[in-house]
């Protein structure tokens, strides 16, 4: 993915590399564009390496003939920021890369789309649940369910995302 890299920078410590980002420096971002492109290929590396098996699996339950009564669920709790907005890693700031992720339902009853409105993992497990025709505390119309939220919810995060898929 980076064949003609000849840089020293591996993707080791990334997160805690003062020769990537030192506070006590002006400006504490110290890494290079080339390096910084780089790791950005390990990175992308990952995602399709993951999203081959992630294929693979489904290749598999369609091939068992269980694909169609499957509930595949794809997500993750976290993006990793790359200096777009300024900022490294998944823990620095609420900025679009870092808080945008992936979010596939997939299943019996699900129809195809894309919701194009802010959505949030809070209810995920209660949705889940329901979907699986499992009896919660979460259930609609439980007062005590700690899923349960004001219609007003308050996002921490930017929702500006122009530019960005």
């Amino acid at each position: 993915f980076d064949p003609h890299y000849e840089g020293s920078v591996d993707g080791r410590n990334f997160f805690y590399n003062e020769a990537i980002w030192d506070d006590s420096r002006s400006p504490p971002r110290q890494i290079g564009d080339r390096d910084l492109e780089h790791i950005v290929a390990l990175y992308r590396g990952e995602i399709a390496w993951t999203d081959a098996n992630i294929g693979r699996v489904l290749e598999q339950l369609e091939d068992a003939g269980r694909l169609a009564n499957a509930l595949v669920v794809v997500t993750a709790d976290h993006g990793e920021e790359f200096f777009e907005c300024g900022f490294w890693g998944h823990t620095s700031n609420f900025s679009p890369p870092q808080v945008q992720v992936p979010f596939i339902f997939r299943g019996p009853g699900i129809e195809p789309g894309r919701e194009p409105r802010p959505t949030s993992h809070l209810d995920f497990s209660s949705t889940l649940l329901e979907l699986l025709g499992a009896r919660h505390r979460c259930s609609p119309g439980n007062p005590r369910s700690p899923a349960r939220v004001p219609p007003t919810r308050i996002f921490l995060t930017e929702l500006n995302i122009e530019g960005l898929l």
